[in-house]
């Protein structure tokens, strides 16, 4: 997982990756500190998932004139 966020935080930039301090129980009942990273996804990252879902939406439509188109040239065959 830490492979995939590196690579769409540093190389694609579809999400941006902030470090932040967080507070951690612990078992006494105290509080200690540790660093936690924030990742948000950028206007990119949200372009590019949209695009995605039409790409998919198109293949799907792709497929599905293709398996008719098959169809009917079986039966016009039998």
């Amino acid at each position: 997982m830490k492979e995939v966020l590196r690579v769409v935080s540093e190389d694609a930039r579809l999400v941006d990756v902030a470090p932040r301090k967080v507070r951690m129980p612990m078992r006494n009942g105290g509080f200690h500190m540790q660093q936690s990273y924030v990742y948000r996804i950028t206007s990119s990252g949200i372009e590019y998932l949209s695009m995605m879902q039409k790409v998919v939406e198109a293949e799907s439509t792709v497929t599905a004139i293709l398996r008719a188109s098959m169809n009917s040239a079986i039966m016009c065959i039998l």
